[in-house]
């Protein structure tokens, strides 16, 4: 895995994926060894509700590539002077998805709540009553990599804001191969037609030679 292959890679995303994808590909990768989107901005948002910080980074376009759904991706790659991968980030943000629950069902749900939740179920109850719109606790994923860090392992599955929480992974994969994973569950009936194609099938496998495998140490372990 290297920049160069890394931005093949993209490119072969544009080419496979281009029907489920909104825009062009906000990709720039002028900057030395890295490849980010245009107006990088680095962080996450840890005090907000999803909803805002989708909105935030859809309104910046803080992201690679825009879905037809409006769920947009993150692709981050650094690379050191010698060629070798330094930094990773690779996250899907859902869009928001609002509550299927009525006011009927957060009833009954309250009925056989704590106190505490109760207060919870009414207050959307009033919501809910006043047409006012209320979205499910979805967030984003992402996997990071940093060679550098000593806190924790260095290649991780993290959930939205939540930066205790880590599952430890032995690879970082490629951008075509991310995208295979999230169309997979989340453009289905496009997946269902492209995973059929030959070419399709050879692109996805000739990505899995890109992966950059290391190892690490953690009972709580992905390793593929």
């Amino acid at each position: 895995m290297d920049k160069k292959s890394i931005s093949s890679n993209i490119e072969q995303v544009c080419t496979y994926f281009k029907k489920i994808i909104i825009s062009d590909l906000n990709i720039n990768n002028t900057m030395g060894q890295t490849i980010s989107w245009n107006n990088y901005q680095a962080g996450i948002d840890k005090a907000v509700c999803y909803q805002r910080e989708y909105q935030k980074l859809l309104d910046n376009q803080q992201y690679s590539i825009l879905f037809v759904d409006s769920s947009f991706i993150q692709l981050f790659y650094k690379f050191d002077d010698k060629g070798d991968l330094e930094l990773a980030r690779l996250a899907y943000y859902p869009h928001p998805k609002k509550m299927e629950e009525s006011s009927e069902d957060l009833f009954d749900y309250a009925e056989n709540a704590s106190e505490p939740m109760q207060n919870i179920y009414l207050e959307m109850i009033d919501l809910l009553d006043d047409d006012e719109e209320i979205f499910s606790n979805n967030s984003h994923i992402r996997f990071d990599y940093d060679c550098n860090v000593k806190s924790h392992s260095k290649a991780h599955l993290q959930f939205g804001g939540i930066n205790d929480f880590r599952i430890t992974t032995s690879k970082i994969i490629s951008p075509f191969i991310f995208l295979d994973s999230i169309s997979k569950h989340f453009f289905q009936d496009w997946y269902e037609e492209a995973s059929q194609k030959k070419t399709y099938m050879a692109a996805m496998n000739a990505s899995k030679k890109l992966e950059f495998v290391f190892d690490e140490i953690d009972h709580f372990y992905i390793t593929t």
